[in-house]
């Protein structure tokens, strides 16, 4: 739940956070009007990468099966380092493309982790519990996502928005080790 927690926060939080550093760094490259254009083609891709996530994953979990509640976390650690590298290009087209493909990666790996928890929930929650432990996953997500959008917030106050991001990476980063951890515990269970 505590792992849910933190992850499904990091990536609600990054979601928003992503695409509005997007929008900061484009804005000094193409002005406001061209900025908002870019934004919906990336907003409608970054729709597109979610549906086909949601298609793609009943394939990738019966490939995978258990592991994919470590590989999900390093891929978000992954796609915050393309959009924290992006931001660093002085080409406005590299800019774009590499921070957009870190938030189409993001917003694909939102619907994937959540059915993965609910589905490992599932399996390894007696019956009678079940209803409380998807309540219990539904509380720890907006316990998590209420607590880093007010930590964010306040810092977004004193420091510039590429520091919020680093510090979503570290807590990918963290989700990432959270997971192995648990995906080890799981793995002796069947021994």
């Amino acid at each position: 739940m505590f792992s849910y927690g933190i992850f499904y926060a990091t990536i609600s939080t990054g979601q928003t956070n992503v695409k509005l550093f997007i929008q900061y760094q484009l804005e000094d490259s193409y002005g406001a009007g061209l900025t908002a254009t870019h934004l919906s083609y990336i907003l409608v891709v970054s729709r597109v990468s979610r549906i086909l996530s949601n298609i793609g994953f009943c394939k990738l979990y019966d490939k995978v099966k258990d592991k994919l509640g470590y590989y999900l976390p390093a891929i978000c650690g992954g796609a915050f380092f393309l959009v924290i590298t992006g931001s660093f290009f002085p080409q406005a087209a590299i800019k774009a493309v590499l921070m957009s493909i870190g938030f189409c990666v993001i917003l694909g790996i939102r619907d994937m982790f959540t059915t993965y928890i609910q589905d490992l929930l599932l399996k390894k929650v007696d019956v009678s519990e079940q209803q409380s432990g998807m309540y219990y996953l539904g509380l720890s997500g907006k316990i998590g996502k209420t607590s880093t959008g007010l930590l964010f917030s306040l810092m977004l106050l004193k420091v510039n928005l590429v520091y919020v991001i680093t510090l979503l990476a570290i807590l990918s980063i963290l989700s990432f080790a959270i997971a192995l951890k648990l995906y080890k515990t799981i793995s002796y269970d069947h021994i």
